[in-house]
């Protein structure tokens, strides 16, 4: 054999054993570097549920890293799979569609209705001439002194032989209580001046389901187990904030307000207590509410068609709608719960 043969296959040999040992460290390195990337992709997604984000189960693998690099500076809108908490909930179409119902009501049968008032905001609202206050300016008209000062229309008869008889069929067409309220509340309705929806939580569950979504996908993709009391933490604050808005609602309400739901009908004395319990009840803890919303009603006051039936539904719960006036909003700092309303009409 040669004598430089020698130094060839050696050189060969320490190549292929460089060679086999870089490979070896390469795929200890590239190991390490998934598992490394596994538990900084655990950690990010664990950093953003805890910060309210939900995570798009259709990102890939790629993008989810590319996000585990920048996840610990992310903000609300940032990075490719992550969005901040949705504001988006469903009040908006709730009180669209109950508007459209309410104006669209064919008629309205009393409970209780506060029939001056009634008459009297029919005609503030609408300013339309009356019968009586026609006939009396005529009146005053006949003698010819100041006759110039009336409708033509009224001037020419003022002088003829029949003006008796002319004024007992010049008459506008009568419009009863239920049509004045009627045509009342469906104008203010149109024109925004009567609060509706106070009844409705201002819904945040979409944040709470997306959370369960997001929960439930980082469980079957990365086989993530994330701790029961971490979720119940994140649950609780979502619900939290569901609340909050609502009660919000709830303590700044004034003036005019429309509400419907069922109402719990209890007997006070001289009077009817009928009481909404608000469904934001159930997202608050045990210190706080219950939230109420309630109207009292006098005995006597009540239409006669439906007094009976009052009184045998005393201890349950009977649908009504109350269009009144806000009297007490609710007040969280000193505690008190009922959202109180003074009625104009019960139907």
């Amino acid at each position: 054999m040669p004598t430089y043969f020698w130094p060839i296959s050696t050189l060969i040999l320490v190549t292929m054993i460089t060679i086999y040992s870089g490979y070896t460290i390469f795929k200890a390195v590239r190991r390490n570097k998934r598992r490394f990337d596994y538990y900084r992709e655990k950690d990010t997604a664990r950093y953003l549920i805890e910060r309210g984000y939900s995570i798009d189960p259709y990102t890939s693998m790629k993008d989810f890293r590319h996000l585990s690099k920048i996840g610990p500076r992310l903000t609300s809108g940032e990075g490719i799979i992550a969005k901040s908490p949705s504001s988006r909930n469903e009040i908006d179409e709730i009180i669209e569609e109950k508007k459209k119902r309410l104006i669209g009501v064919p008629s309205v049968s009393f409970h209780y209705v506060n029939k001056d008032q009634i008459k009297s905001y029919y005609n503030d609202y609408f300013r339309e001439p009356t019968f009586e206050s026609l006939v009396s300016e005529i009146a005053g008209e006949i003698s010819g002194e100041i006759k110039g000062s009336i409708p033509k229309f009224v001037e020419s008869k003022v002088g003829g032989r029949d003006l008796n008889k002319w004024i007992s069929t010049l008459k506008f067409q009568d419009i009863s209580l239920n049509g004045m309220f009627q045509r009342y509340q469906r104008e203010t309705i149109k024109n925004s001046q009567v609060l509706l929806g106070i009844e409705e939580v201002d819904i945040e569950l979409s944040e709470l389901q997306e959370f369960e979504e997001t929960i439930n996908d980082l469980s079957s993709r990365f086989q993530m187990e994330i701790p029961h009391k971490l979720l119940e933490v994140q649950r609780t604050n979502l619900k939290e904030k569901a609340a909050t808005k609502t009660l919000i609602k709830l303590e700044q309400a004034t003036g005019w307000i429309l509400v419907e739901g069922k109402y719990k009908v209890d007997e006070e004395g001289e009077y009817y207590k009928c009481t909404y319990s608000h469904p934001v009840n159930e997202y608050l803890s045990d210190q706080l509410g219950p939230v109420t919303i309630s109207v009292i009603i006098k005995k006597d006051s009540l239409e006669s068609h439906v007094a009976g039936n009052y009184s045998q539904s005393i201890g349950r719960s009977i649908p009504l709608r109350i269009y009144g006036q806000v009297w007490e909003p609710i007040d969280r700092k000193s505690n008190s719960w009922d959202f109180k309303i003074t009625p104009l009409v019960i139907y």
